[in-house]
């Protein structure tokens, strides 16, 4: 991190002028440790595993356990590379009190088995156990802790067991190869360079994965599984008190370690020289920069390390903005940048700055990202820039305390991650409210450019580059990259011109239409309104969170409703008006008038609707109104936007066709539709000839008549306010009373059994993909049919694909049922494998199929299928979104708005018989089946 505070000592100054620093010296003072967040309860077993409460009412009756391991791929010996994440996995095998089965019955019980949320993961640091239990049945939450405590601390590791998943993990090993991993592993070998993190991944190395005994994957839990290396968070709506009363009953019956292995922190080492790296590969789609300064850690748990942090969020919030700006301009040097500071490793931070670029701009790109630097330290940033980035911070702090009580649990555990990983202490909303709001009227661009004076540092500089391998095309050497750093410090640059509009977004308010018909349906609280244009309006108030309102809104037409020649020009359409602003604002004056407003607006134009959505807090609503208002009625036609947007767009096409997996999806999507001219994909040929005139007549046209578009509302917003912003803006959208809904465009799938096998890529894998399309008549019960029937088969793969076989890493079926332009349905099951397996596991797929539609489904796979939509729906029911597409899903498909409130009638209505006569309906794979097998390129 920077080398002192003196940064800050102004800052600090003018706190003691102010009488916020009284008789304590500044040096104390910043040395203050920060309050921890005190709705939590935090302790420590005698055994030294510590433990974090959080009571937390959304969703009720659930609770969300994370075990969290300090022990990750970093801390394997030679043998044992890749055996963290193999004991992640071995731990679900069975423990001191449960086989493997018994845990997943339990687990399939509560809705919490492969198929219903349970997870884990495995970094270079640490190690991560998820798990979520109901809290209204005391006995199932007692045997959630019990299960999670013998994983963490009694896994027995049996030998059949660990041999069966040596092919699982040797399978998710090999679904990973490829071009980003192969550029991964050269650019941490630079970033890492001399350190054990360059040689730790936590997918380790097929040569140990392969051969390893169960004595080095034991050696390893033994070493590192341990209470002092363990921290149990627990979030949720229950009694802290009895919930800490389960802990010390389980995990703390294990006593502590005898004579522990000690823990190293391992260093990066710092480096005088700056190191570049051009890392390409022939598979490599798109273009990528970097420049990174590395700097020792920045742990905010003092109020000194939390004002850095403040000052250093304000200025990364400043560059982005700049960045962003840059990247509209008429022929931008990059597609997209960023600017970041975060943690590298839990011993080294890193500043970020990166770019996405065209494949020939890699030197003008690098150039544009160090000018930025060289502004910032002979410039600085601006007070108007500053205000704006304080302002934005302020809206969100106040949106974070507004809702403290509303997020939901299986959210707010994930912030005391990082807490925990890197040793920041964890602040409450109101807390981080209270210190910004304590220090942030004396921050001043001086502090802020004086810490970044010291953050872009000489040593610890990284450049590294990543692209495609093609003939023809060159990249700058290591030498020349390090040279253009050089070069660029040498030139004077201009100050950044803060250019902004001062003028209100809309001038001139329109006389308000009217209200035509409303009515309220009873049961669900949905307000209906008609307006005098025609558009209709679906609001549904909650109080699921105090500061959000979503919507969106559709219109029957979209892309069916054109030419084939306008299919491309469609498909940008509403991202590009969106990107170009309004009126006399261009995006980027435009982000800055909003900034300390929360309101975003979307739109596009789908195969078969044209759309808006967005969301917005309440205190915004009239704004998102007008913006609405502005976008559809006067939108903004710049040639130089249009410019910039199509470069962007041609920098994420051109080398689309290099990687393996977007051409194997093109072609499922060519081989499902019967290569159908509207489901194409994108060519640079075609992007080039799009124009601006075609979109904006493509945009009128689609976004023209608004006489039969349908909005939706949901969240905390004020009834009798929306009503009347309504009448205002929303039936004053411009319409042409045309009566049209979508075209068929009788996209139809081949018949009978089709396979086709593509030669993509060079690493030894397998992508396959089955898909059996049905007629279908679509009702809502059938679409919760098909979900059951996912559910299942996602559970039956697991058991007869990745268990008994240890022949994939996951294998799914997914389910799609439209009513709409012709009903039918779907039926997707996709797997990864080595290449000479792919028909020994696809057939065992057909068969699993087979045995439902055979009628072999027992009690115990009911009750799982129950159990999980029901804990599903329950999570669902606390989140704005949920409500917002069930309502939208249900007037596409001309049923009752509020039909959602007949769900869990529906999930009671699922039946052994009703399964299986869902797979004989739906699963018609011996008629009709179609196959997409990926292999690779060279066979061996």
């Amino acid at each position: 991190m920077v080398k002192s505070f003196k940064h800050i000592i102004v800052l600090i100054a003018s706190l003691f002028m102010m009488g916020v620093v009284t008789a304590q010296s500044m040096d104390n003072y910043l040395r203050t440790p920060l309050p921890i967040d005190p709705s939590l309860k935090i302790g420590t077993l005698p055994n030294g595993l510590t433990y974090i409460i959080k009571a937390n009412p959304q969703p009720a009756k659930r609770a969300e356990l994370r075990l969290f391991v300090q022990i990750g791929s970093v801390d394997e010996d030679d043998d044992q590379l890749g055996l963290a994440h193999f004991t992640e996995h071995m731990v679900f095998k069975g423990t001191k009190s449960y086989t493997k089965q018994q845990i997943i019955q339990f687990l399939n019980s509560i809705g919490m088995g492969f198929g219903g949320g349970l997870n884990a993961m495995t970094s270079r640091e640490f190690t991560l156990y998820t798990l979520s239990a109901p809290t209204d049945k005391p006995e199932a939450l007692d045997k959630a802790f019990h299960i999670l405590s013998e994983m963490g601390l009694a896994a027995t590791f049996d030998e059949k067991e660990l041999q069966e998943e040596r092919g699982v993990i040797i399978e998710e090993w090999r679904m990973y190869q490829g071009a980003s991993e192969r550029i991964q592993d050269q650019v941490q070998n630079l970033i890492f360079a001399g350190s054990r993190y360059a040689q730790r991944t936590p997918i380790g190395t097929y040569e140990v994965l392969s051969t390893f005994t169960r004595e080095q994957i034991l050696r390893f839990y033994q070493d590192w599984y341990r209470p002092d290396l363990q921290t149990l968070l627990i979030v949720g709506d229950f009694d802290p008190v009895a919930v800490e009363q389960t802990i010390f009953k389980y995990f703390g019956a294990y006593p502590a370690a005898e004579n522990p292995r000690p823990k190293v922190s391992y260093p990066v080492p710092v480096h005088v020289e700056p190191a570049a790296i051009v890392a390409i590969d022939d598979e490599m789609s798109y273009t990528s920069v970097d420049l990174i300064w590395k700097h020792d850690p920045l742990r905010v748990n003092t109020l000194g390390s939390y004002m850095q942090k403040t000052l250093i969020n304000q200025g990364i919030s400043m560059l982005n903005t700049r960045l962003d700006e840059l990247s509209r301009s008429g022929n931008p040097p990059f597609s997209y940048a960023y600017a970041n500071f975060s943690p590298l490793t839990q011993t080294r931070s890193a500043l970020e700055l990166g770019a996405y670029c065209p494949e020939d701009k890699v030197e003008e790109a690098i150039q544009a990202l160090l000018t930025e630097v060289q502004r910032i330290k002979q410039h600085g940033f601006t007070s108007g820039e500053l205000g704006r980035s304080v302002l934005s911070t302020r809206t969100q702090l106040e949106r974070r305390v507004a809702d403290k009580d509303k997020e939901l649990s299986s959210r707010l555990v994930w912030s005391f991650l990082m807490p925990i990983v890197y040793g920041d202490t964890m602040l409450g909303p109101e807390q981080q409210q209270q210190f910004f709001e304590m220090f942030s009227p004396y921050i001043t661009v001086e502090d802020i450019n004086g810490i970044f004076s010291e953050l872009f540092t000489a040593e610890n500089f990284n450049i590294t580059v990543t692209g495609p391998a093609k003939a023809g095309l060159t990249y700058p050497s290591n030498e020349e990259l390090i040279a253009q750093r050089a070069l660029v410090e040498a030139i004077p640059v201009t100050a950044y011109e803060d250019r902004t509009l001062e003028e209100p977004l809309m001038a001139d308010i329109p006389n308000p239409g009217r209200i035509v018909k409303q009515r309220t349906l009873k049961d669900s609280g949905i307000r209906y309104l008609q307006l005098s244009n025609g558009i209709k309006v679906y609001a549904l108030k909650t109080e699921l969170k105090n500061n959000e309102v979503l919507f969106n809104a559709f219109s029957r037409g979209g892309i069916s409703a054109l030419a084939p020649e306008d299919v491309i020009a469609a498909r940008i359409v509403g991202d590009h008006i969106i990107q170009s602003g309004f009126g006399e604002f261009d995006k980027t004056t435009l982000d800055k008038q909003l900034a300390g407003h929360i309101v975003r607006i979307n739109a596009d134009i789908q195969l078969y609707s044209e759309n808006l959505s967005g969301n917005f807090v309440p205190k915004d609503m009239e704004l998102a109104f007008q913006m609405i208002y502005q976008y559809m009625t006067n939108p903004r036609r710049s040639q130089d936007s249009f410019i910039s947007y199509i470069s962007k767009q041609r920098t994420f096409v051109q080398n689309s066709r290099l990687d393996p997996q977007s051409v194997f999806s093109d072609s499922l999507e060519a081989v499902l539709s019967g290569y159908h001219p509207y489901t194409r994909s994108t060519s640079v040929e075609e992007l080039n000839q799009v124009t601006l005139d075609q979109v904006m007549r493509i945009f009128h046209d689609r976004f023209g008549d608004f006489s039969d578009f349908t909005f939706i509302f949901v969240g905390n917003f004020d009834e009798r306010k929306l009503q009347d912003y309504c009448r205002i803006y929303l039936a004053n959208l411009p319409t042409m009373k045309r009566k049209e809904s979508f075209r068929n465009l009788r996209i139809t799938p081949p018949k009978g059994q089709v396979q086709r096998i593509l030669y993509l890529g060079r690493d030894e894998k397998c992508l396959a993909v089955m898909v059996s399309i049905a007629k279908a008549k679509y009702s809502a019960q059938t679409r919760i049919n098909l979900q059951a029937l996912d559910m299942l088969m996602f559970e039956k793969l697991r058991v007869n694909i990745r268990e008994s076989r240890s022949g994939v890493y996951v294998a799914q079926t997914m389910s799609q049922l439209n009513k709409y332009p012709k009903g039918r349905s779907s039926i997707l099951t996709i797997l990864a494998c080595a290449p000479d397996r792919y028909d020994e596991l696809l057939d065992a797929c057909i068969a699993t199929m087979d045995s439902i539609r055979a009628g072999l489904v027992a009690d115990a796979d009911v009750q799982y299928v129950h159990s999980t939509l029901q804990k599903n729906l329950e999570s669902d029911e606390a989140r704005n979104s949920y409500f917002l597409d069930e309502i939208r899903e249900n007037l596409w498909n001309e049923l009752p708005a509020d039909d959602y409130l007949n769900a869990r009638r529906r999930i009671r209505k699922i039946t052994r018989q009703s399964i299986v006569k869902t797979a004989r309906q739906y699963m018609t794979h011996h008629r009709d089946l179609i196959k997409l097998i990926s292999l690779p390129l060279v066979r061996p």
